[in-house]
């Protein structure tokens, strides 16, 4: 019913802040407008919760502040009517981004509806990270991700292009763009296929690295 994809930064507390964003998969009647995401750990016991509404978009995003190490995750769906139209469990395995670390957050993608947005993104304007990662050359997109680290000096952050398989196509430094690093995703220079973005840094003995795929089509 809803399709979901998940993404960490840091958090409050010294915790890993979850963020599950999603979209209705098309072709069913009953589309969920509404998704409730709970948090369980070891045994069962529930460690948080939070619920997102679609968005003008047609996607939502639901943010939760959890502990590292391995979770489970317990999706409802819930239509306009407020009754449940799918439940279904997932495990995630949450990343340590308290900052005791070197450590870099998802990759969030975030896609603009015309030019003036997408100028905004650059600036550092606000955005919601999108659960797509299906792209087509027309479209206005930047990713971000955050470092997380507690070091005295700031760590520098650069962005690569690769294939699916790996082979490097291009580089570029990623720069903070209020308080996040950001590069624009050059979907227009991109041939139809698959590609991965891996944001690394480096800073003295500590190294990071943090990848996302996503594939450019019709």
């Amino acid at each position: 019913m809803a399709h979901v994809t998940t993404g960490f930064g840091p958090g409050a507390d010294g915790k890993t802040a979850l963020l599950a964003m999603w979209k209705p998969v098309p072709g069913f009647r009953d589309r969920p407008s509404r998704l409730h995401v709970e948090v369980r750990g070891a045994g069962g016991a529930v460690l948080g919760s939070g619920e997102g509404t679609l968005s003008d978009d047609g996607t939502g995003t639901t943010r939760i502040d959890v502990p590292a190490g391995d979770l489970t995750l317990r999706f409802t769906a819930h239509g306009d009517s407020g009754d449940v139209v799918d439940r279904w469990e997932a495990p995630v395995t949450v990343p340590d981004l308290s900052g005791s670390a070197l450590a870099l957050s998802t990759p969030m993608f975030v896609r603009a509806r015309t030019t003036a947005a997408f100028q905004a993104l650059r600036k550092g304007g606000p955005g919601t990270p999108i659960p797509d990662r299906e792209f087509r050359t027309s479209d206005l997109v930047v990713v971000r991700a955050t470092v997380a680290w507690a070091g005295d000096s700031p760590a520098t952050v650069n962005a690569e292009l690769l294939t699916r398989q790996g082979k490097p196509l291009a580089s570029w430094p990623a720069p903070v763009v209020a308080g996040q690093h950001q590069v624009e995703l050059p979907v227009r220079s991109l041939a139809l296929g698959e590609y991965v973005l891996r944001f690394s840094t480096a800073n003295g003995t500590e190294s990071a690295e943090a990848t996302a795929a996503f594939a450019i089509v019709r």
